[in-house]
């Protein structure tokens, strides 16, 4: 290593052949006469200092730091070399299996990879609005179903067992679902986007739509139970209803329906006029009213004339004269519960009692003054 002097002002380093600063100018053995010069020089020339190198400064620069540097690189090149670098995407994952665990790690993202354990990069599920996939974990062996939209990553144990696009119902549409595993069935009335579960089975279906004289008899066939809904409506029926549609029962003023429900036994009568709706146990017969009105009758009669007007009018013996008289109608009543007979007269319009048996209706006998009817 070569021997050199510094001076005293500007710290230059010389060699030893030189008597003289090559910057400065000053002599070897030169010595400032005061502290004040030094600081003088040193401000008017630290600018000359830093832009004035000497090409011999570079080359005497200590051999041990350009021996760290190759180090450093090599070092850093042999790092790369054993665990390569990799720069994940936004839709990539790394999958790395361990001994007896794999991780994953979702880009974006930079990663270190080690070289001795094997690893592979798969690409993400991108799922649309519609879109749903199914996936089942193996190491519990759960399922599940993810619906987008999303971009969708495995995790470390999962596989996906199928993919498929959702069912858009529209707000008369309903689907009815049950589950395979548990048989359990429920209904989701639209509008939607249904998206099956894992163990879940659909069948899309339309609502009954029903006007202001229609109806639907409904029986649930998990509880037994029945009831009736009428229209206007759109009807959507539950996960274990049966139903039967049907019209109402046209009622004018002189008709009527004979109702027995057969759950309690109990009858009645509803007349008209209206739309007449059955209930969820009615039994019923539709009927025409009696009606009890006023007939008229002709009745003739002979006169006969004294013999003295006999004699002065003979063409005229006899003079058939005619009546107009009222009849009255009349029907006999019978109840079937009690065994009670009335009569019902007209006139009027009659309309039976829930136990009630009516006879034909029959015509009353007119009975003059001088007139009577014996019974038998």
């Amino acid at each position: 290593m070569a021997v050199t002097w510094s001076c005293k002002l500007c710290m230059q380093r010389n060699s030893m052949d030189s008597d003289q600063c090559i910057t400065c100018g000053r002599r070897a053995d030169w010595k400032p006469r005061s502290e004040g010069e030094m600081e003088v020089y040193r401000r008017k020339d630290v600018a000359v200092q830093r832009a004035v190198r000497p090409a011999r400064e570079d080359a005497d620069v200590p051999r041990s730091d350009a021996i760290q540097s190759a180090l450093s690189i090599l070092l850093q090149i042999l790092m790369t070399m054993m665990c390569p670098v990799r720069f994940l995407r936004m839709d990539e994952q790394l999958r790395v299996q361990h001994l007896t665990t794999i991780t994953v790690v979702n880009g974006p993202g930079l990663v270190w990879i080690n070289p001795f354990k094997s690893y592979h990069i798969t690409k993400a599920v991108t799922l649309g609005v519609l879109d749903y996939v199914r996936v089942r974990d193996t190491m519990d062996g759960s399922e599940r179903a993810v619906r987008g939209p999303r971009l969708f990553f495995l995790g470390p144990y999962e596989k996906l067992e199928g993919a498929g696009q959702g069912v858009s119902l529209t707000s008369m549409q309903y689907v009815l679902i049950q589950d395979k595993q548990t048989g359990e069935r429920k209904v989701q009335r639209g509008p939607l986007i249904w998206i099956p579960g894992p163990r879940e089975e659909g069948k899309v279906m339309n609502g009954v739509r029903l006007n202001s004289t229609e109806y639907v008899s409904v029986e649930d066939s998990l509880t037994g139970a029945r009831r009736v809904e009428k229209g206007p409506c759109i009807w959507f029926p539950g996960p274990y209803e049966e139903w039967e549609q049907g019209s109402g029962v046209w009622l004018s003023s002189t008709e009527f329906v004979t109702v027995q429900n057969t759950l309690s036994g109990d009858k009645r009568v509803d007349k008209g006029p209206c739309v007449w709706f059955p209930g969820p146990y009615d039994q019923w017969t539709k009927g025409a009213s009696a009606s009890l009105t006023c007939t008229q009758q002709l009745h003739q009669s002979v006169i006969r004339l004294p013999r003295r007007l006999a004699v002065s009018l003979r063409t005229l013996a006899a003079i058939s004269v005619s009546k107009r008289q009222l009849a009255l109608r009349y029907i006999t009543v019978v109840n079937k519960l009690t065994g009670a007979s009335s009569m019902v007269k007209g006139p009027c319009i009659w309309f039976p009692g829930p136990y009630d048996s009516a006879s034909a209706v029959k015509e009353a006998i007119v009975l003059q003054d001088d007139e009577y009817a014996e019974y038998q």
